[in-house]
């Protein structure tokens, strides 16, 4: 796994507290090919937490651009880390970044 090196990352997990840094480096453990993650429900029963705090740290990764829901499963941020080849990670950046302005033209109307 890639792990990029960039101040604004180091300054967005700065501002994560307790159970959201837990749930990230988490996360980045069991992340698989493409940064894709287990949702709250299976990150609470394997972390052992309940599930009501690992959806306020879920948002609050979501917050820190960290991790982004796609297609109904979750994923890491591949600017953030990257576990995958190099052809892939250009598509899931172009993909994130399709998204993001999605979201914003959405938030606009």
């Amino acid at each position: 796994m890639k792990v990029w090196q960039d101040t604004s990352w180091e300054k967005r997990i700065g501002k994560l507290q307790g159970n959201s840094l837990r749930v990230l480096w988490h996360l980045v453990h069991i992340a698989t090919w493409e940064n894709q993650v287990t949702g709250p429900s299976e990150t609470a029963i394997s972390m052992g937490l309940k599930q009501p705090n690992i959806s306020r740290a879920y948002a609050e990764l979501r917050k820190a651009d960290l991790l982004y829901q796609a297609g109904g499963s979750y994923r890491l941020n591949p600017y953030f880390c990257w576990k995958g080849g190099n052809e892939q990670y250009e598509i899931a950046c172009k993909q994130l970044f399709s998204i993001g302005a999605q979201a914003k033209e959405l938030a606009l109307k």
